[in-house]
């Protein structure tokens, strides 16, 4: 009941007692248009880059002794609730946190994966109310805001506390999964073993970049480890280049790629061959000379080791341009001992989110 859920969030001195939090039906139209009105100039708001009409929005309305307290509005995305506006009609009171409790005990009733919303950067208040309730700040889009204003001219250049707006932030929270930000490795390593799937004999890495959520959990996974100790990431190619790519930017650090024979790569070049891979091919690899300097410190980052082709051709990549190979991640790791063994010696650091022997077997 939603009732329960109210009673079982935190005491933030909001008076939640009287309050009566139920789905909002078409005769409580004229009441929520009203709301929606005084708190945003017009019932639509704007943000991540959707026009919202309020009132065609699903909404949840919070009453007091029968009187209209406040009105959440929401979408549904596949497995994700968007709470898309939620405004008190006397702020103090309890209503967000009775609405918000709504939104929340009714996204777990569908299954969903996560609870999520949009905020601007000057809306100090309701990052303090949110993240008080459990939801977590995940991402920052600079320059959103800016954007939005060019759809609905109305947004003021100034907000609270006398802060320019620019910016949009995402809060989110996760209802899949306990806390995958104070655990990121074994978090990430649960939503890649939750999708992994053999297909056609062969395992089919790609199909992770369909998730978005379970994508932003595996790099995490991959890149917090190694987070502070790297200045450059290098991964093969292809599979290699989409996970790298996205290490690097979770890092912060740049992105250096090694490419085959085949493909275009500008510039002054070194390049190897490398041993035959786990098909028995030989692949020349090559690298920017300029993409890494003498004294940097480097992750490899790659879907799957197998043999260790591919990873000993990029290791010696890296030694020629000067620097140092630190840390090996991976998806999958199915190394031989020998290899393990002379990363070891040589210090190198290895992360993976599976053992080969933990993935079910190939159909």
């Amino acid at each position: 009941m939603i009732s329960d859920v109210i009673a079982a969030q935190p005491d933030y001195g909001a008076d939640v007692a009287n309050l009566t939090v139920r789905a909002a039906t078409p005769t409580d139209l004229p009441a929520v248009q009203r709301v929606l009105t005084n708190s945003w100039g017009m019932p639509m708001v704007v943000g991540h880059g959707v026009q919202y009409d309020l009132t065609t929005l699903p909404a949840f309305v919070a009453e007091r002794d029968g009187v209209l307290a406040g009105v959440l509005t929401y979408s549904i995305d596949n497995d994700q609730l968007e709470i898309v506006s939620i405004d008190a009609v006397s702020p103090g009171e309890g209503v967000g946190t009775a609405l918000l409790a709504a939104a929340v005990a009714d996204a777990r009733r569908r299954g969903l994966r996560r609870v999520w919303l949009i905020t601007t950067n000057d809306n100090l208040d309701a990052l303090r109310f949110y993240q008080r309730r459990g939801l977590r700040l995940v991402g920052v889009r600079p320059g959103a805001v800016d954007l939005a204003r060019q759809i609905k001219p109305s947004i003021p250049e100034t907000g609270s506390y006398g802060i320019p707006i620019h910016d949009e932030l995402t809060l989110e929270l996760r209802l899949d999964t306990e806390d995958p930000y104070r655990h990121p490795v074994q978090a990430g390593r649960a939503a890649f073993l939750q999708r992994f799937r053999w297909c056609e004999g062969h395992a089919d890495t790609w199909a992770l970049l369909r998730d978005p959520i379970a994508t932003s959990d595996v790099v995490r996974g991959l890149a917090y480890p190694f987070l502070g100790a790297v200045d450059v990431v290098v991964a093969t190619e292809a599979r290699g280049f989409s996970l790298g790519c996205l290490v690097a930017r979770e890092l912060g650090v740049a992105f250096v790629p090694i490419r085959k024979a085949e493909g275009a790569l500008p510039g002054e070049k070194l390049q190897i061959e490398a041993a035959p891979n786990w098909r028995g091919r030989r692949h020349t690899l090559r690298i920017q000379r300029a993409g890494i300097t003498p004294g940097h410190r480097v992750l490899l980052v790659d879907d799957w080791v197998e043999t260790g082709a591919s990873l000993h051709g990029a290791w010696e990549l890296v030694s020629r341009c000067g620097g140092r190979l630190t840390g090996v991640a991976l998806l999958v790791d199915q190394m031989p001992d020998a290899l393990r063994g002379e990363l070891e010696r040589a210090g190198v650091r290895v992360g993976a989110l599976v053992n080969s022997g933990e993935l079910p077997p190939a159909l």
